[in-house]
């Protein structure tokens, strides 16, 4: 017999050298991997070897049920950053094959089917999960995913009444409960009218999944609101959404110190169904709700007049229009928070600020502010309670304005009883000639802050640019009427600027907050024209409209050029014309 060289030998030696350590980290001896060094493999960057061992713990039936769902998540996670979800559908059917007793494991693998990537493609009839290169049919598994994930918590179920550990018991329907809400959220909410068909999986639909734009809540044959009841038990659910109602009691059955979190998840999917909030799909402005014309009309009995809805009421958007209805109070999310705060008494800051924020969206900011007094005090809370009882004011928007007239302008307050106004004239042309200078300086690195006019009032506001800042011109008081309940009420304001010019207006309401504007007034305006290969300007008077003869304009221009490398060039241009008889 030949034996081998001493070279071949050596070479094997080698070999056996240069074998990762982690194999043997994973598989010594044939013993079942451990799942701390798994893990150590995942934090270390080694998705691939940890992969390879969360496998055999997935597969193995001998595997404990808590470290088989843990186990799972894991690879899940390992696949995803290996780009390998492709292999996620035939190993959750292995680990749901091995693990058919362990309800935990089964649960895991259900919670995975509806997290995952429910996007892929059809090889050779056969669903290839997540992205991938070259042609082939694209097609998505959201209604397929949602409804294995049910099969597998079904199957679970009888196995879930039988342990004693109640905690996780009561988890395993608030699992159960959202995985009946999955595809069936805000959006999609008049799908749990249907009663999904469990024992059949649905095939793949086509493309990405199309999400559809809000159309209100459902509603039955009479065009009123849909709401779920809870059935007796499983079995006597009509839709999905009794289905939820019944696995939410049984989460508090279990545990009825979960009571105050399920009511508080039951409060927020009636909150996105019948909240005021959702008349926003209708871009309907919150403050001035009931009241879009002035802020003094009376007429407070519309459809729209949140203000006058009492608790047992909302005006909600539902899938025949906007309607004002009675919420009864198993299916009203004011009763059912308020019942949450009662329940949690000194931790109550959550259910209490969502509370707020409701009867803020209600314009009952009176109540509002009670809510927001029983929060936890913060700075956070403290400002949104100032925001309601505070004295507060703020300029609207406005336009250039012609001289002689007189310049106004809209202010809107809240509370205040008394606001006094200063007026500072602008240095206009030191303003624009600090640009000029600027750029005619060959700067560098353009500041396009110093050379945009139009911003001078935020640099005089937050920069404190002060160089800017002319003489005061004007000082005024005013008395204030301000509407009862803590509503905005909007006034015109008339101030004594005449002159053409530019004005930083000051507003310190007494016992309140300060703002700014700046007031734009010209004696002339400009108008632009584009003509074939030049531009036709027009001076004319601001308030007749007349040509201006003989006016000096100036014009100022500049242009970057690339000089190489990180160098630029500024040019600038700069020349006078004076307009004709026509302006």
């Amino acid at each position: 017999m030949r034996r081998p060289s001493t070279r071949f030998t050596l070479s094997l030696v080698a070999l056996t050298l240069i074998v990762p350590s982690t194999l043997f980290l994973i598989a010594a001896d044939n013993e079942p991997p451990k799942p701390a060094a798994l893990r150590k493999l995942m934090q270390q960057g080694n998705f691939k070897e940890a992969l390879n061992g969360l496998k055999v713990l997935c597969l193995d039936q001998n595997t404990a049920d808590a470290t088989s769902a843990d186990a799972f998540r894991d690879a899940v996670q390992c696949m995803s950053r290996l780009g390998l979800l492709k292999e996620f559908d035939a190993l959750a059917e292995g680990t749901v094959k091995a693990h058919a007793e362990h309800w935990r494991t089964l649960e895991r693998v259900a919670q995975q089917h509806l997290s995952v990537p429910h996007h892929g493609f059809m090889i050779s009839g056969n669903f290839e999960r997540g992205s991938r290169r070259g042609g082939a049919k694209m097609v998505h598994a959201t209604e397929r995913d949602r409804v294995r994930a049910m099969q597998l918590l079904q199957q679970a179920m009888p196995l879930v009444l039988q342990d004693d550990n109640k905690n996780d018991v009561s988890r395993y329907f608030l699992n159960l409960s959202d995985a009946l809400l999955n595809n069936r959220g805000f959006q999609e909410a008049w799908r749990l009218q249907v009663l999904t068909d469990i024992s059949q999986l649905p095939d793949y639909e086509d493309g990405y999944r199309n999400y559809r734009p809000y159309n209100g809540a459902p509603v039955d044959a009479e065009g009123q609101p849909v709401f779920y009841h809870e059935p007796a038990n499983w079995k006597a659910s009509k839709t999905d959404g009794e289905r939820r109602r019944w696995a939410l009691a049984q989460a508090v059955e279990n545990m009825p110190a979960r009571r105050a979190e399920v009511l508080e998840k039951r409060a927020q999917f009636l909150r996105q169904q019948f909240g005021v909030e959702t008349m926003a799909q209708n871009q309907f402005p919150w403050r001035g709700m009931g009241s879009m014309g002035n802020d003094d009309d009376e007429n407070e009995s519309g459809t729209y007049a949140l203000h006058t809805l009492k608790e047992t009421e909302t005006i909600a958007k539902l899938a025949t229009g906007i309607k004002r209805f009675d919420l009864p109070a198993e299916f009203n999310h004011i009763k059912l928070l308020q019942e949450v705060a009662k329940l949690r008494r000194n931790a109550a800051t959550g259910p209490n600020s969502q509370l707020a924020g409701i009867f803020e969206n209600r314009r009952q900011y009176p109540r509002a502010a009670e809510y927001w007094r029983k929060v936890n005090p913060n700075e956070a809370t403290n400002r949104q309670l100032q925001q309601i009882i505070g004295n507060w004011g703020m300029f609207e928007s406005t336009m250039n304005q012609p001289k002689g007239k007189g310049a106004t302008i809209e202010y809107r307050f809240r509370n205040g009883k008394a606001v006094s106004f200063e007026a500072h004239a602008i240095k206009m042309e030191k303003l624009l000639a600090d640009a000029k200078a600027h750029l005619k300086s060959n700067p560098r690195r353009v500041d396009h802050r110093q050379i945009n006019i139009s911003n001078i009032g935020y640099r005089l506001v937050h920069e404190n640019q002060q160089a800017y800042l002319g003489d005061r011109v004007a000082t005024w008081n005013l008395a204030l009427k301000p509407r009862a309940s803590h509503f905005d009420k909007r006034i015109t304001v008339n101030t004594p600027l005449q002159d053409p010019g530019a004005y930083l207006l000051t507003a310190k309401m007494r016992d309140g907050n300060v703002n700014k504007v700046i007031i734009w007034i010209s004696d002339a305006a400009i108008v632009k024209k584009t003509l074939a290969g030049k531009q036709l300007y027009y001076v004319a008077d601001s308030v007749t409209g007349k040509p201006l003869p003989n006016i000096n304009v100036e014009f100022f221009g500049y242009q970057q050029k690339n000089a190489g490398g990180n160098r630029y060039q500024t040019i600038t241009t700069n020349f006078a014309e004076r307009t004709n008889a026509n302006g």
